[in-house]
């Protein structure tokens, strides 16, 4: 199911990115990336590992702000709409924050990148997404798209969610946060940072990302090697054409509960598949 919506994704894009020059990724990990397009940059103490079972394990540490799993697009300024989603599990850690988003070749991760920030205060058990910018002096604008305790506390390191981040291109920037075990087609938003609490900046001139992924932050404690977090990541997506129409789950969520099924005088064990659309 995950490949032939792959095939016909792929088709539509084709046609789209000829007609209008747009530009789209969508990683699915059915194969390992850095065989492809993506370069594996660990630095420090992190480090990023394809699991055969078609996701990414991401263990960041905060000790450096270069380390970043990400591929090459064509550069843009950030006047220039664009969508990014992604599915992640924080499986442990401890405070510390990252980012999935754009990035500038030559910069770190703290300066001149766009995306979601996502947080976990081990103290407070207190999970966060925010959307944030930062300019290319290293200044930063951010709004909270997700707050654990405007929802359930404490928080379940098991939530699994899907982000799906919206550039307006005028200095507006959308993020939403959804649970994908309680709503797998992600049709409501546990929060989001709609209307007035979208990030607003101002677009600089002349910034360009080149760079799409996830970068590793060094918040707080820069040079240890503790705190850290583990994460899980699939189904990597983005676009200057269109949002990701794939309702595809990651494939770290739970399987189903097996079915039985009395049929023509006989038990038929039924597995759902793992891939929902």
């Amino acid at each position: 199911m995950k490949r032939s919506i792959l095939v016909l994704l792929m088709f539509i894009f084709l046609f789209f990115g000829f007609s209008t020059r747009a530009e789209t990724i969508f990683e699915t990990f059915d194969s390992d990336p850095v065989t492809r397009w993506w370069t594996n940059g660990e630095a420090g103490a992190s480090s990023f590992s394809y699991n055969s079972e078609g996701y990414l394990e991401a263990h960041f540490v905060r000790d450096d702000q270069t380390a970043r799993y990400s591929m090459a697009i064509t550069p843009i300024e950030l006047d220039k709409e664009f969508w990014v989603s992604f599915d992640c599990q924080l499986v442990e850690g401890e405070t510390h924050r990252n980012l999935l988003g754009l990035f500038g070749s030559g910069r770190n991760n703290s300066t001149g990148s766009i995306g979601d920030t996502f947080t976990f205060t081990d103290s407070s058990e207190n999970f966060r997404h925010y959307a944030v910018y930062w300019d290319s002096s290293g200044s930063s604008s951010r709004a909270t798209a997700f707050d654990s305790f405007a929802t359930t506390k404490p928080y379940s390191p098991n939530l699994i969610v899907r982000v799906n981040i919206h550039n307006f291109g005028d200095g507006s920037f959308q993020l939403d946060v959804y649970d994908l075990v309680a709503d797998p087609m992600a049709e409501n938003a546990l929060f989001s940072t709609t209307n007035d609490s979208n990030l607003i900046f101002t677009v600089e001139e002349g910034l360009l990302f080149d760079r799409f992924g996830l970068g590793n932050r060094d918040d707080g404690s820069a040079g240890t090697t503790s705190p850290y977090q583990n994460y899980l990541f699939d189904n990597l997506y983005y676009s200057t054409n269109c949002p990701n129409c794939c309702k595809a789950l990651p494939e770290f969520i739970p399987e189903p509960s097996s079915i039985f099924m009395l049929l023509g005088g006989g038990f038929v064990f039924l597995r759902k598949r793992k891939k929902l659309i």
